[in-house]
């Protein structure tokens, strides 16, 4: 039925309809059931590329439907298609969010609402958890018929609840491949037993999960052919069996991939079987964004003596970007020259020669663009460059220069200045440099989400917010305002001030709302329009201050007690002039909340007066 009609049009809505010699047969049979006007079926199909028009898709995402499910174009719009999209929105959908779903599987419209769409989504929402995680799974199930969702999924999630999976890995592997967790509950069952019987992965084992997904995905012929590439260099049928066992995951690269790895690390490194079944890193980590560029770094830094321990090189590959930067004077050596014999100040990546391959272009190239790209980074631009690359990782580096230019500019566009910018960047540099589209759909999930609009100074801080935290976590931080007897008025005016806030753990949250609203009694509303009593520290500002005030008042040594939030708006010197140092009476009480001690107070009472 797919292939009834090969449509190629403009945006302008002009059909041309050429019928495929193969579909004929197909159309004909169609036609002999249900006769076809075909000015009716034209008007249907511009009333539904208008709706989908109306609704953000482009030209691009109209294809790619009109490809996959071409009967959609014979719908009725009105009756139809404009219910299922009030749905999505009722459930929580973006713009944004609807278009990826719709456009990656338009089947879904396919399907009635009460009859299949809304069972499906309660379903996912019950296995996952949480609305992002719905998309995901929506997003990642490609063109299957959402009723399998409907029919399957429960039954499998539970046969693997069974087996004392946790959830959490159940969700991990949902997110990545739903398909294989859908299929009829038999079959599924048949798979968890082959994997216990062929790839001999118990059920209790971390792996057991990537061996369904291996199972799954790939015929038993292509597993042995991948076995035989781990026997060319040398391995017996144990040392695979062991290393399947603690790495099926492994097994679902391509052939070449798993050549070359261990080409690598048996031809070049000299490492034997029996050392790497047991250190996995080695397999799941990128070959050359990883192992080989810092194989390459150890190399030079050693040569030149500036390595002052043996440092296992297993060790150095599973550090964290910013530990390894730090532990192996990476900043220093590389980006100031000792290890390179280049100066910062006059990097230029069409002049200086890379210390590595082109496969990680670290030598300069995001410093040379910030340099000349960006206004005003040459001023200081060896600290701030440093800062940036050190909070960003070598990650992201290779694709920043690509990324970081359009994603400015598209901010830019916005109306914010370009200080607000480089304050964000030099502290969540890797938020601002994903894939440009990526980052414009994290903008109007901003405004579509938490509200916030593009004029708004905390912007940025909503940017922040959506890159670091799921919908789950910023929700449950949201539940602890609710259990304080916030609305959800006051908490969305909050987050609009605030965005920032909702950044911070859950406990300090809960323990901040505790002293404020139980102890000091203070309302909601009067607390969203006073950012500072959020922004503040509560145990080092606070706190001391809070006690300071109520000791002044008891004792009557001021005859207008300044109010709580005024008092912590002072800045420390201030505070000190004001409220601490003129009265005997409070010099033990401040140093005992704030850790500084009475020299320091009369240090200060110095520094000020002069």
């Amino acid at each position: 039925n797919n292939n009834i009609f090969i449509f190629n049009f403009n945006f302008n809505f002009n059909f041309n309809f050429n019928f495929n010699q193969q579909a004929l047969s197909v159309s004909t049979k169609l036609s002999k059931r249900k006769k076809v006007n075909d000015s009716h079926f034209l008007d249907n199909a511009t009333s539904v590329v208008n709706l989908f028009k109306k609704h953000g898709f482009n030209e691009t995402h109209l294809r790619k439907i009109v490809s996959n499910e071409p009967r959609l174009l014979n719908s009725d719009a009105e009756s139809t298609l404009i219910p299922k999209f009030n749905f999505f929105k009722e459930q929580g959908f973006s713009g944004s969010d609807l278009i990826r779903v719709i456009s990656t599987n338009p089947t879904i419209l396919r399907y009635g609402v009460d009859s299949s769409i809304l069972p499906a989504f309660r379903i996912l929402r019950q296995v996952m958890g949480c609305h992002d995680y719905v998309i995901r799974v929506l997003f990642n199930l490609g063109v299957r018929p959402i009723c399998i969702v409907v029919k399957n999924l429960l039954p499998n999630v539970a046969l693997l609840r069974s087996y004392g999976i946790p959830i959490e890995f159940i969700r991990k592997h949902l997110l990545r491949k739903p398909g294989f967790y859908m299929r009829n509950p038999q079959v599924f069952k048949d798979v968890t037993m082959r994997v216990e019987d062929k790839l001999r992965i118990t059920r209790d084992s971390m792996m057991f999960l990537y061996g369904i997904d291996l199972i799954c995905g790939f015929s038993e012929e292509s597993i042995l052919s991948k076995c035989r590439i781990f026997e060319c260099f040398g391995w017996t049928q144990s040392e695979i069996q062991t290393f399947m066992m603690k790495n099926a995951n492994c097994f679902t690269y391509s052939e070449q991939h798993i050549q070359k790895k261990l080409d690598f690390l048996m031809n070049e490194l000299q490492l034997k079987p029996a050392y790497l079944t047991s250190r996995t890193s080695f397999f799941t980590l990128s070959l050359e964004k990883r192992v080989v560029a810092r194989h390459k770094l150890m190399l030079i830094l050693k040569e030149k003596g500036l390595l002052n321990k043996k440092v296992s090189f297993y060790t150095a590959i599973k550090l964290s970007e910013p530990s390894f930067l730090k532990s192996h004077y990476f900043m220093k050596q590389l980006f100031y020259g000792n290890a390179c014999g280049s100066n910062l100040q006059d990097a230029n990546p069409e002049k200086s020669a890379p210390i590595f391959d082109p496969t990680i272009k670290l030598n300069t190239c995001l410093i040379w663009h910030a340099k000349h790209k960006l206004p005003a980074w040459n001023r200081n631009l060896a600290l701030k460059s440093s800062l940036l690359l050190l909070n960003l990782g070598l990650r992201a580096v290779c694709t920043s220069v690509k990324n970081l230019l359009p994603n400015v500019a598209l901010l830019r566009s916005y109306g914010i200045p370009i200080e607000f910018i480089r304050k964000h960047l030099l502290r969540m540099p890797a938020h601002y440099m994903q894939n440009p589209q990526v980052f414009e759909d994290v903008t109007m999930r901003v405004e579509d989400k938490l509200g916030i609009t593009r004029t708004s100074p905390v912007f940025l801080y909503g940017i922040n917010l959506i890159c670091g935290f799921s919908e789950e976590s910023i929700l449950s931080k949201c539940r602890i305002f609710e259990s304080f007897g916030w609305t959800q008025s006051e908490i969305q005016t909050f987050m609009m001030k605030n965005a920032n806030c909702f950044t911070h753990s859950n406990e300090r949250i809960k323990k901040r709302l505790d002293f404020l609203m139980n102890d000091l009694q203070l309302e909601p509303a009067y607390l969203t329009s006073l950012s500072c009593f959020f922004t503040c520290s509560l145990e080092k500002r606070i706190l001391p201050r809070h006690k300071i005030l109520l000791i002044l008042k008891e004792k009557g040594l001021l005859n207008k007690v300044p109010s709580l939030y005024g008092a912590i708006q002072l800045s420390e010197p201030h505070f000190l002039t004001r409220l601490v140092l003129p009265f005997q009476e409070v010099h033990e009480v401040y140093p005992k909340h704030t850790g500084c001690s009475l020299k320091m107070l009369s240090q200060g009472s110095v520094v000020i007066s002069s």
